[in-house]
């Protein structure tokens, strides 16, 4: 049970209390969320929704102290596991434990991210995150100037809150994203009885918003990769801080970071992986003009370890460029055969088509001839006796003013005639004409009109170069009514 006597206190005592207090306090505010160097190698810590993102299962080990050489300067040790157990999901776990001062954190929290295509090449991930966080106020820290002094601050103040977190990822590709993600969503408040001066303190949880935004450069076919971020980082009460850094990466094994933080100053930072299953990384901040002369800088150690899956080095990248080479040439080549199948199968039955139609032409030309063999005694008559010979033709026209036609075939019947023409037109390109004579027993085919022997030469020289002898039974001549 606490002593609830009332203690005179030295005023010199009371006022490095309160100084003290108050120090703790705005110093815990700003430490309500640590900051890491390594931050970006453990994403899940700010951004429950960047475990959806990870390809292999990690536990990571982190230890920071700050502002080397400051008694009570921040110190901050940091467990994280975090994988996917499928393809679009992602779980976490971290612990931490946060000392400044008189003021101690431990937290442990574990996040869920779920992650959904949007469309081509646009991704975007969801997170939640829950946490429980203990505080505790350290009033046995205080040196005490007076003996009786030291029953009041011989304990400390504890309490236990619950807390939650929510964020999201939205990646283009596999090189450029944004994050933005609030901490301490539930802005709990415990309260702390300060015995020394008697009276409460409050410790106020202020939820944290982080902001940041990545982009991955890969050149040689990803044997190097410059990776440019930047963060901002607000809270109730807290200036806006920006964040910005530069990593230069060499085969997945050496990565190499330059940095600044507002009002914090630079900081370089070094990685190397071994055995392809450990990293080691070490990073320094730099302290700024306000306490360089009292600080060193900060230290912060970086031990990763991957559990399993594997990490592309620059070789599997550029196996899997190769591979994705040969697919694509697979599937043009597929593509291509493809094609040229579907032009063989359109030129086969182009070439069926084209063959029943010369089967059909040569068919049709095979009755025709058929048709000469059937009518050539009464043919022979017909030209035999209406037959006008070239060389008599001057002064037959002379004589009366009957027109004579250039006979290309004689037929007994209108339809063998005009399937006759059919077959001119189609083979030979030639136009002809069809008459009947009067007593309509025979039907004519003649391609023109004469009335000179000059025009009859004229007419057999066209003919002649047309070549259609194989299609007419018999030879040209010229019809004159006798």
């Amino acid at each position: 049970m606490r002593n609830n006597k009332y203690y005179r206190i030295p005023m010199r005592t009371t006022i490095i209390l309160i100084i003290l207090l108050t120090l703790s306090r705005i110093t815990a505010l700003g430490q309500q969320t640590p900051i890491f160097t390594f931050g970006f190698e453990n994403p899940q810590f700010y951004n429950p929704a960047t475990s959806a993102f990870r390809s292999t299962l990690n536990a990571t080990l982190q230890y920071r102290q700050q502002w080397v050489g400051i008694p009570g300067a921040p110190e901050t040790f940091l467990f994280a596991i975090d994988g996917k157990p499928a393809d679009n999901m992602g779980l976490g776990l971290t612990v931490y434990n946060d000392r400044t001062d008189l003021l101690g954190q431990l937290g442990c929290s574990g996040n869920y991210a779920y992650k959904l295509k949007l469309f081509t090449n646009h991704t975007l991930g969801l997170g939640l995150s829950a946490m429980i966080v203990h505080n505790q106020v350290f009033y046995d820290r205080i040196k005490a100037s007076q003996p009786d002094e030291e029953s009041l601050l011989n304990y400390s103040e504890q309490g236990t809150r619950f807390n939650a977190g929510a964020g999201f990822r939205y990646m283009y590709k596999d090189f450029l994203f944004v994050d933005f993600s609030a901490l301490n969503l539930i802005r709990n408040k415990i309260t702390y009885e300060e015995q020394s001066a008697f009276k409460q303190q409050s410790y106020q949880m202020m939820t944290h918003f982080v902001t940041a935004v990545g982009y991955v450069q890969k050149l040689n076919g990803g044997k190097y990769k410059i990776e440019p971020w930047i963060s901002l980082r607000s809270a109730q009460g807290i200036p806006l801080q920006y964040e910005g850094n530069l990593s230069f990466e060499w085969n997945d094994l050496v990565k190499l970071t330059g940095g600044y933080r507002q009002d914090a100053g630079g900081y370089a930072a070094m990685q190397f992986r071994l055995f392809q299953s450990i990293t080691i990384g070490y990073a320094h901040d730099f302290s700024n003009k306000y306490i360089k002369t009292v600080s060193n800088g900060s230290n912060e150690v970086l031990l990763s370890f991957r559990i399993s899956g594997k990490t592309q080095t620059a070789r599997d990248n550029i196996s899997s460029r190769e591979l994705k080479n040969l697919k694509k040439q697979s599937q043009e080549q597929s593509q291509e055969i493809e094609r040229l199948q579907q032009e063989n199968e359109h030129l086969v039955k182009q070439q069926a088509v084209r063959d029943s139609m010369v089967a059909n032409q040569k068919a049709e030309i095979d009755h025709l001839k058929s048709i000469f063999t059937k009518d050539k005694v009464e043919v022979d008559k017909i030209k035999e006796k209406y037959e006008v010979k070239e060389i008599d033709l001057d002064s037959v026209t002379s004589q009366n003013s009957k027109n004579f036609y250039v006979i290309i075939g004689a037929y007994l019947t209108l339809a063998d005639a005009k399937f006759f023409q059919k077959i001119l037109e189609r083979e030979a390109g030639l136009q002809t004409l069809v008459f009947e004579r009067e007593d309509g027993k025979y039907y004519f085919v003649y391609s023109r009109q004469v009335k000179s022997r000059d025009e009859a030469n004229r007419e057999f020289k066209r003919l002649t170069k047309m070549k259609i002898d194989s299609y007419i039974n018999g030879h040209i001549w010229i019809y004159g009514e006798k």
